[in-house]
């Protein structure tokens, strides 16, 4: 799951999406692929924790850095500490046998990526990914801007399943809204 932009809501929709899977199709997991700012962490936050930078470089197994949201059973995998040389990090091969190795592990290998709009990352994630869904933020982000990195994402690779509109707002009534 990706977006054009910062702010559309993908790690939530990621994440409740990986919490509907888990409810009704078995398990799946969420790995936060935005190496610069998982988690809406910057690089050099004191909070961000051992997590996909770490197991991309060697240094520590799955297990130590997979959470899990016990109510619903989904497991998390945070970014990590993060790195400067984040897109040399995930071309280089390393995330695609992360990611193999998850789909052994769990049914659902559900990937948060870095916005395709702001940074190459997406269109190396992409690739790797069995399918793309954009998210996009109601009344915010402009459809020029949607498909440019529709555009991008295609041209790296990636192979778009479709998008999610986030945020939308009611401007009539509930009960007029059913009428209608």
């Amino acid at each position: 799951m990706t977006s054009a932009t910062h702010g559309e809501g993908v790690s939530t929709v990621t994440r409740r999406l990986g919490q509907g899977l888990c409810g009704q199709l078995g398990d799946a997991i969420v790995v936060d692929t935005n190496l610069r700012a998982g988690w809406g962490l910057p690089v050099s936050s004191p909070g961000r924790r051992p997590g996909l930078t770490e197991v991309l470089l060697n240094d520590a197994p799955f297990d130590s850095v997979i959470d899990v949201d016990v109510p619903r059973q989904l497991h998390l995998m945070p970014s990590g500490s993060g790195t400067p040389n984040a897109s040399a990090m995930l071309a280089s091969g390393a995330l695609q046998r992360c990611v193999q190795q998850l789909r052994q592990r769990y049914r659902w290998v559900l990937l948060d990526m870095p916005p395709v709009g702001v940074y190459p990352d997406a269109g190396a994630i992409g690739r790797i990914a069995d399918g793309v869904i954009l998210v996009v933020q109601a009344e915010w982000t402009r459809a020029d801007v949607v498909a440019q990195a529709q555009r991008a994402l295609l041209r790296g690779g990636g192979r778009v399943l479709g998008s999610v509109l986030n945020r939308r707002r009611h401007h009539i009534p509930d009960w007029l809204y059913h009428i209608l």
